[in-house]
């Protein structure tokens, strides 16, 4: 019995040493993963580093390419802006005579042709030199007075798309007092009918020189009263004496 006893005991000794042994090795073991852990999730984090630095590379590089092509472009709208610069300063010296020209053109130009009207713009700049009032040798009423809005919105109602048309609507536009319109193509009716007669709630007044009396007298009463637009058309040379009083204002 007793050299099994003893056996036994040396196996348990062994076993134990083993025991010891195997416990050590998964300490180890456990500690090796626990490293490996935190070398792949330093990995990942050194990974999504990179990969947030070469988003913001290419950010900064498309930055760049913008700024430079933006830096190009300026450069180039460089000479472009001297020039209006430089022609802004002009338009302003020549204001006053600008203004003058138009105004000329109000008053007294309605009636003539495109040609007569230019000649009229040079002789009238020769003459404001002269007083050392300076007008732009390109004064155009379209440039002047014009509102390239309502331009267009005017050739949207049938106004004709022509210079002469143009100028002769600005002229009406900025008139205060009635516009005669000596119209034998019918353009400029056809224009204030599409401008001032646009659907059923139109208070547009039509009158007639061979409208009765009292009919003409019913429209420009409502036409004073709530301030509605009148169109006196196929005028004569002569008006009805019931009109003198409201044209002579």
């Amino acid at each position: 019995m007793k050299p099994r006893q003893i056996q036994l005991k040396e196996a348990k000794e062994s076993s134990a040493a083993a025991q010891k042994l195997w416990d050590g090795a998964l300490a180890k073991l456990d500690e090796v993963q626990k490293n490996l852990l935190a070398q792949v999730n330093e990995l990942k984090r050194v990974k999504d580093e990179e990969a947030a630095l070469k988003k913001e590379k290419d950010t900064c590089e498309f930055k760049l390419s913008v700024a430079q092509a933006l830096i190009i472009g300026l450069a180039d709208e460089k000479i472009t802006w001297e020039e209006d610069l430089a022609n802004q300063k002009v338009n302003d010296e020549c204001l006053v005579g600008d203004i003058i020209i138009c105004a000329g053109f109000i008053a007294y130009m309605g009636v003539f042709l495109s040609d007569y009207r230019l000649e009229c713009k040079d002789q009238w700049t020769k003459m404001l030199f002269k007083y050392n009032i300076r007008s732009n040798k390109k004064c155009d009423l379209t440039t002047i007075l014009g509102e390239p809005v309502k331009i267009q919105d005017w050739q949207i109602n049938k106004l004709p798309k022509d210079s002469f048309s143009t100028e002769n609507a600005i002229i009406w536009d900025n008139s205060d007092r009635w516009s005669l319109m000596i119209d034998p193509q019918m353009q400029g009716y056809n224009w204030l009918m599409s401008t001032y007669a646009q659907g059923e709630e139109s208070n547009l007044q039509i009158i007639k020189p061979s409208m009765e009396q009292k009919i003409m007298s019913r429209k420009l009463e409502a036409a004073l009263t709530f301030g509605y637009p009148v169109i006196l058309v196929d005028a004569t040379e002569t008006f009805d004496p019931m009109l003198e009083p409201i044209i002579s204002k």
